[in-house]
Order: structure tokens, then sequence, then C-alpha cells
């Protein structure tokens, strides 16, 4: 216990009992189930930097959030310009290359095209062409710089 008075360079030394006791101290609970060491210790860091010098002013918080919340509205207002939907678990998306139509489903996790799984809409496009593509684009889940640029200038 006397170890517990420690510095923030001491955290990633503590045993796990004794990162334990310290989260107990710090936040009055136990620690997260199932959270990782590292976590444990960047979150207890901020909990002994918060009680030292307390938490940040209203203004700062709020400040965040706008930031947070301006950064989310851009990125789905740029997914939405640039033609990538969201693609729905159990969706087909059907393609035909050479006389051929191809059909890929999106899984939980990755793609499906004929019995494999796939990371990515590109690899499967480097499969059926045998040269690199962007998938979204492959599948016309995204319209090609040329033709956005020409409806833009439009």
């Amino acid at each position: 216990m006397g170890r517990l008075r420690c510095s923030l360079a001491d955290l990633p030394d503590l045993d796990l009992d004794d990162l334990t006791s310290l989260w107990s101290k710090v936040f009055g609970s136990s620690p997260p189930p199932g959270a990782k060491r590292e976590l444990w210790v960047r979150l207890l860091a901020y909990g002994m930097q918060e009680r030292a010098h307390g938490s940040l002013p209203r203004a700062s918080q709020k400040g965040l959030n706008a930031l947070t919340q301006l950064k989310d509205d851009r990125s789905s207002t740029a997914s939405a310009e640039h033609g990538s939907p969201t693609l729905r678990l159990g969706a087909r998306l059907v393609r035909s290359w050479n006389g051929a139509t191809h059909e890929v489903t999106v899984l939980e996790r990755g793609f499906a095209y004929r019995g494999r799984q796939y990371r990515s809409l590109s690899e499967i496009a480097e499969a059926i062409t045998g040269a690199h593509w962007s998938g979204p684009r492959f599948f016309g889940l995204r319209k090609s710089r040329a033709k956005s640029a020409e409806r833009a200038s439009a």
C-alpha cells in the first residue's frame, strides 16, 4: 500500500494488485472487467492528474464536444458526397466483368465471394480483374474523380 503513492511514470511498472488498489482509491470503484492493462494505466494517469489539477473547465469540455460533433458531421457528409453508402449486413453487390457475373455478399467483417472471405472489396476486384482497383469504385459504390469533377463544373 505504501507503493500506491506513485508518480505517473511509475504506473506502468505497478503489478495488477497495486493497480486495482490504486483504481479503487482514485475512482472509488472496481476497474472495468475485461479492460486491458494499458487502458487501466492511461485512465489511472488521467484520474490522478484530474485529482491533482482539477477537471477541464466546462467551456473546454463543451468546445471539445463541439469539435468532435463537427468532425463526425463532416465525415458523414464527406462519405455521402463521395457516394460511399453504408453497406448493410447481407447486402449483395453484383458486377458483370468480361461477360461473367460476379456476386459479393457483405458479411459482419468483410465480404464473401465464391466461397471465400475477403477483408475488402479491393481484394475481390483484384481477384476478378487481375489488376489493382478501388473496390468501391469497381462495384459502383463510388464515382470516379473525372465524373465527379465533370458534374461539379456543370
